[in-house]
């Protein structure tokens, strides 16, 4: 990462009007690892995965999960995290702990146990199983991890912007389930993806009328930024479109309301279709960054 992030600079020093930003979902993805690298978590995952391990590789067990499950049709079967796939912990445990009951249920089945009288794991797996605190240790974590890993599938769909990344952390830090350590970490893995950039998407991003809502003073930070990218000429005409482009979008009544509040507006789309008339100087920047990935997912799977 530290070479990654050297190269960039060079890349950028050389060439300043380029637009980079780093892969959000790879962001998220360490950010779900130093929540479950925290204080009890790590042990928490280390006993839901054994627990997980012991039903799936035993399969006399696995059977008679699974025919515990057909009375519940919803319930899915137990699965393990993915090293390095830290989002993956989420649904180890979100998997397992709908399945409490069944997992206490088959304990509780002495002739089923007595197969594996002789394993030197039954008697962890029933110690685990059987307390409550290591359900309840489950359903904390779950609510840490739900909100970043939910993130991380929105963050590799193709239709995701730079300016949602913005939207994700400012989700994340309103939460109120993080503690202040927590909330140091998430800051952290913020300040390593926040660029100028997010927030040129952010307050071109119609949905948000303008930039509203942004943190601290970054609305300010961005506009300085904005002014200083353009070449000469341009500032002036810019701050006349951006203007009229908040008096617009935040006009009440619009016909774009509707569109704009639709989970599957896509920012740059209307900036090529509708926005490079009303606001050319403004389409020809916002269709630079809300050209920008968000994540490598996509080439790394070609």
């Amino acid at each position: 990462m530290p070479a990654v992030c050297e190269v960039l600079g060079i890349l950028l020093k050389q060439n300043p009007q380029i637009f980079c930003n780093g892969c959000a979902a790879h962001v998220l993805n360490l950010l779900i690892q130093d929540i479950c690298t925290m204080g009890n978590n790590e042990e928490t995952i280390e006993k839901a995965t054994a627990v997980a391990k012991f039903i799936r590789s035993r399969n006399a067990l696995s059977v008679a999960f699974r025919k515990a499950q057909k009375n519940h049709m919803y319930k899915k079967f137990v699965t393990l995290p993915m090293k390095i796939r830290w989002y993956s912990q989420h649904e180890c445990l979100c998997n397992l702990v709908e399945n409490e009951d069944i997992s206490q249920q088959l304990c509780a089945t002495k002739s089923l146990m007595q197969n594996y009288q002789n394993s030197d794991k039954l008697q962890t797996f029933i110690d685990t199983v059987t307390v409550d605190s290591f359900w309840d240790g489950c359903r904390v974590l779950i609510s840490k991890i739900r909100l970043p890993s939910k993130l991380i599938g929105d963050a590799e769909s193709d239709k995701a912007s730079i300016s949602r990344v913005y939207m994700y952390f400012k989700e994340l830090l309103m939460q109120d389930v993080y503690s202040d350590d927590k909330l140091y970490t998430i800051n952290r893995r913020w300040d390593f993806i926040h660029t100028a950039y997010m927030g040129f998407a952010y307050v071109l991003n119609p949905k948000t009328k303008g930039g509203l809502g942004m943190m601290g003073s970054d609305l300010e930070y961005t506009y300085a930024e904005l002014q200083n990218y353009l070449i000469d000429g341009e500032q002036q005409v810019f701050e006349e479109e951006f203007q009229q482009f908040v008096q617009f979008v935040a006009e009440p009544g619009t016909k774009y309301d509707d569109l704009f509040s639709r989970e599957s507006f896509h920012a740059r789309a209307w900036w090529f279709v509708h926005g490079r008339n009303k606001f050319p100087v403004s389409s020809n920047l916002s269709c630079k960054v809300f050209a920008i990935l968000i994540s490598s997912t996509a080439s790394e799977c070609v």
